[in-house]
């Protein structure tokens, strides 16, 4: 099934990590040498079971104060405490070991704005999955995740052609 979640970022929360460097059981789990990107998910509140909904071909929204800031696409997860403390070695205990293997994300600050309200909430606090109701109207609206963030988000268009 196709999945949107939404993640609310802080600054230094995402990683781009090269492949390489991982593990050889999350080389083999992340199929391939990369370079991925690597979002990490503290394991806490539902975050858990939301997280292990995640497959690859979801789709996950970043989301700070009002906007979307990125968006990739999911290649793979993986529960590694120790990996995450090697990425954000300065993060508060416990480590965010809900690990997210993605693309590298379109970015750039989207509002979230009216016209937009049927796909997104005004506002999100903690790891969310889209209702199927508004992951529907995206897939019937745009046809598809990929058309969704480069016409609705805009990131094939240059940042002063944005919603403002």
């Amino acid at each position: 099934m196709d999945q949107i979640f939404v993640v609310p970022v802080g600054v230094g929360e995402m990683a781009a990590v090269e492949a390489l460097t991982l593990p050889p059981a999350l080389v083999e789990t992340v199929g391939g040498a990369g370079p991925w990107h690597v979002t990490g998910i503290l394991e806490e509140g539902s975050n858990r079971a939301l997280w292990e909904e995640m497959a690859p071909d979801d789709l996950i929204l970043y989301y700070r104060d009002g906007a979307i800031v990125a968006a990739a696409t999911v290649a793979a997860t993986a529960h590694s405490p120790d990996l995450a403390v090697r990425l954000w070695p300065r993060d508060v205990s416990p480590p965010r070991a809900l690990l997210c293997f993605t693309d590298r994300p379109h970015e750039g600050e989207v509002p979230i704005i009216p016209p937009m309200y049927r796909y997104l909430e005004r506002e999100y606090r903690g790891l969310t999955r889209l209702q199927d109701e508004r992951v529907g109207y995206i897939l019937n609206d745009y046809g598809s995740f990929e058309v969704f963030t480069r016409l609705c988000l805009r990131y094939d268009f240059p940042f002063s052609l944005r919603h403002t």
